[in-house]
């Protein structure tokens, strides 16, 4: 698949900065006095890995854009530079628009998207923490009249997006060297296991979040989750 490296960056931004919507806080948690904290030691962990799977995601993100930049700029020092430090191994012309590519990109830009919507519908009720507040509202409007859990939904579309992006041939991490590295492997070894944790929890959470809002709302979560049957993906599951 032939495509032009400007228009590759273009994906390559838009993952990653759908990447960074979905690691990034909306808010800060609520305090304690107005709260109950349910968030487990695990999910603690977890979240406390945060900015460095954010600074992971960036730095292969940003280095596959600048290789080909550099790459349709040959003559310039500047270029020189940088291919000399990013490949080493390969060629930059080895980077290449796969359907892989395209697959994991518009995932990880879509669920970004609709994380924002979800960030915008809930407002500083979307916390990272399993809290529920002392005057917790019902969120039923939105992405959350698609599905009951469409943050989630979001979140598992830009985690596995960014990973089969990056993951795949043409990818600059399979190309050009870096996970010959061993600061490339230490990478790669600390964000997938967190990555795929991450994602798992989250499932684990739907239905730990389902008991808990019935409980608290009762008929009301009853009859949105009669509108709304599906958890994350509509007429799927």
């Amino acid at each position: 698949m032939v495509t032009h490296p400007f228009i590759h960056i273009s994906c390559i931004l838009a993952a990653i900065v759908g990447f960074d919507v979905t690691m990034t806080p909306p808010a800060p948690p609520p305090s304690p006095e107005d709260s109950v904290n349910q968030t487990t030691r695990l999910e603690k962990t977890l979240l406390s890995s945060r900015l460095i799977c954010k600074g992971i995601a960036w730095s292969f993100a940003v280095a596959e854009a600048s290789v080909l930049l550099a790459s349709q700029f040959p003559k310039a020092q500047i270029s020189s530079f940088v291919l000399s430090m990013l490949v080493t191994r390969s060629s930059p012309a080895d980077i290449r628009t796969t359907k892989w590519f395209l697959l994991g990109t518009v995932l990880a830009a879509s669920g970004g998207y609709i994380r924002v919507l979800c960030y915008r519908t809930l407002g500083p009720r979307f916390t990272f923490e399993r809290t529920i507040a002392r005057d917790h509202k019902l969120g039923t409007t939105g992405p959350y009249s698609w599905v009951r859990h469409p943050g989630y939904a979001s979140a598992i579309m830009v985690f596995s997006g960014t990973i089969v992006w990056n993951a795949a041939p043409g990818s600059y991490a399979r190309e050009c060297g870096p996970l010959d590295t061993v600061l490339g492997r230490a990478c790669a070894a600390f964000f997938l296991p967190v990555m795929t944790s991450v994602m798992i929890v989250m499932l684990g959470r739907t239905w730990k979040e389902d008991k808990t809002l019935e409980k608290i709302f009762g008929q009301e979560w009853r009859d949105w989750a009669d509108k709304v049957p599906y958890r994350l993906v509509p007429w799927i599951i």
